[in-house]
């Protein structure tokens, strides 16, 4: 078909398994010390996974009745609308026949056909090829749709763009540059209030995590309830999943790299003869030891803001880590503040917003109620998400009724500040508003690519613009309603991730 969209409309498209037993372009060596007839791509098969139809998985044996360690086999694949990539195959065994090969397809888009290559090379040598295409299923009917406006030449060209859906059903997704579904995860929610709002690339590069939580008030209430929170940790090539328990965790969590797992969890306390909760960081080393690292209780005055049975009264939304400086960074949504903590003692070292003295705020670089943020250039700027004060953010009645910006609500915005410890001030060094203005209730996140491009995520509103330093929006990604984007993560490369987030 033109468009490169597959026939095949239903889903699951759980096995797409063919058998060659061909001479596969077999090509005269000439001159060449290797033997010319002895070499063939044989017994293929290929298959999609049974969960994740976009996954697409090869097997394959190359005719070879001599010493194998000098062959070799890649896929190569691609289609209309995405770049050529190549995928090295793994030589798994030896059969009576030949070496056997396996490679996985990644990053194909949901609903459509892809053309291949496998190539079969002995010292780098071309001995055998075999030319085909494969389909994939499309995405569910219940998922989020999505549109996409590519509106410059240079937004990010090549990559995937990992988020959750926190509705029903819960999503946690890969999308390509074109908004199209290439990778998913499902959970069950029979109580519709579970939430991924995390979702990260693994630092070895083979893995999604994500976290899951109840978020309901009732539950917040209750001490038992918010133990049952977890970290899901789900391959890549959909071979593997574990799950690793995160007691009290809510909205953020991140990898270490060592493979430490650390989060934002409730931590319940009885004060004057009444239990309250506010924020902890726990951690959970390689072999399941949990530990606290910092508590809100220890080094934050209780009492300064009013107290929330819904959020505590700190209600820290977002974490980031510093290998660097072995530190965390903790955004602190009801005191519209960044604090930066020591991971080795627990003490603040210092304090950004809610009129710290730590640094100087003027006027046009105050925030309110921020979500998602990066550290940038060593701890000397952050970039953050500023959804923006609304009388009470916590409060249904101050939230929009649909996705778009109504006129009584502020306007999110990205927002960079550049921090000067010496003179202690913190001003703005750029920022940027949606055209037409947008508002996020909840979430909201950012990211800056290599290039001084950045990707705003107006969370709640569910949209997505990459733009230039110099404002100019290059993409943009809209959900449709249904639709509200939680924190999101990038990767140029799902064989390799090396993740930004």
């Amino acid at each position: 078909m033109p468009d490169g969209r597959a026939p095949c409309s239903t889903r699951p498209c759980l096995l797409l398994a063919v058998f060659f037993s061909l001479d596969c372009g077999h090509q005269s060596q000439g001159d060449s010390a290797y033997p010319a007839s002895s070499s063939v791509i044989e017994a293929l098969q290929v298959e999609t996974d049974p969960e994740i139809c976009t996954i697409t998985r090869f097997q394959w044996t190359v005719l070879y009745d001599g010493d194998d360690s000098a062959i070799s086999s890649q896929v190569r694949y691609w289609n209309t609308f995405s770049e050529e990539r190549t995928v090295q195959a793994t030589k798994t065994e030896t059969s009576d026949e030949g070496p056997v090969f396996t490679a996985t397809l990644l990053g194909l888009a949901a609903g459509y056909t892809y053309d291949y290559e496998i190539v079969a090379q002995m010292d780098g040598q071309t001995i055998g090829t075999v030319q085909d295409q494969v389909s994939t299923c499309t995405s569910p009917s219940d998922f989020v749709q999505i549109s996409v406006e590519d509106l410059a030449s240079d937004s990010w060209k090549d990559g995937f763009l990992l988020s959750s859906f926190s509705n029903e059903p819960l999503i946690v997704f890969i999308l390509d540059r074109g908004g199209h579904y290439v990778w998913w995860a499902t959970e069950e929610d029979e109580e519709d209030n579970m939430a991924a709002t995390t979702t990260l690339f693994s630092h070895d590069g083979s893995s999604v995590l994500y976290g899951l939580y109840r978020y309901s008030f009732a539950s917040l209430r209750d001490e038992e309830n918010t133990k049952h929170a977890k970290i899901v940790r789900r391959s890549l090539d959909g071979l593997s999943l574990e799950e690793y328990d995160a007691p009290h965790m809510h909205h953020d969590f991140t990898e270490l790299p060592d493979g430490t797992l650390a989060w934002i969890a409730y931590d319940f306390r009885d004060y004057e003869g009444t239990m309250y909760f506010a924020d902890q960081i726990l951690e959970r080393a390689v072999d399941g030891t949990i530990s606290c690292v910092w508590s809100a209780w220890d080094t934050i005055e209780f009492g300064k803001y009013p107290y929330s049975v819904a959020t505590g009264w700190t209600h820290a939304n977002a974490m980031e880590y510093d290998a660097d400086e072995d530190a965390y960074y903790l955004s602190l949504h009801t005191y519209n503040a960044i604090i930066k903590i020591s991971r080795s003692s627990g003490e603040i070292l210092w304090m950004l917003g809610d009129g710290s003295d730590d640094f100087i705020l003027e006027s046009d670089s105050v925030f309110h109620y921020q979500h998602g943020f990066v550290v940038l250039n060593g701890g000397e700027s952050i970039l953050l998400f500023d959804n923006g004060e609304v009388e009470d953010p916590l409060d249904p009645d101050d939230a929009p009724e649909d996705s778009g910006q109504a006129s009584e609500f502020p306007e999110s915005r990205a927002l960079e500040l550049s921090l000067d410890s010496n003179l202690k001030t913190a001003t703005t060094a750029w920022e940027y508003y949606s055209d037409p203005p947008r508002f996020s209730f909840a979430f909201g996140d950012v990211l800056r690519f290599d290039s001084g491009n950045t990707l705003v995520n107006f969370g709640s509103a569910g949209q997505i613009d990459e733009v230039t330093m110099e404002g100019e929006l290059v993409w943009r990604l809209n959900s449709y309603v249904g639709g509200p984007f939680a924190y999101f993560s990038f990767a140029e490369d799902l064989y390799n991730p090396a993740p930004t987030d």
